[in-house]
């Protein structure tokens, strides 16, 4: 359907809290999780803002381990606006 009517599909990963990347290596998902995204770049241009960095590392930064705070929430849709500061 996308090929036909000439759509580009893009993706963005946001940002998780860093235990959850501590969850994934204990239970040795980590592979799991490097599939996903893989499977969603084959998909369409992803951007891949699930890097190491302070807002991964900050606790705070998120509602709990999957969801920005809304400060937070704010820069990083900056940052994909702006194209800026991530890499596909």
């Amino acid at each position: 359907y996308c090929k036909e009517n000439k759509i580009e599909l893009e993706f963005l990963i946001f940002p998780v809290y860093q235990g959850v990347d501590d969850y994934l290596e204990k239970n040795n998902l980590l592979e799991m999780r490097q599939r996903f995204k893989d499977d969603i770049k084959f998909l369409g241009n992803t951007y891949d803002l699930d890097i190491p960095g302070e807002i991964k590392s900050t606790r705070s930064y998120f509602v709990d381990y999957f969801h920005l705070r809304q400060p937070q929430l704010d820069m990083v849709t900056k940052q994909v606006w702006c194209r800026n500061s991530f890499s596909n």
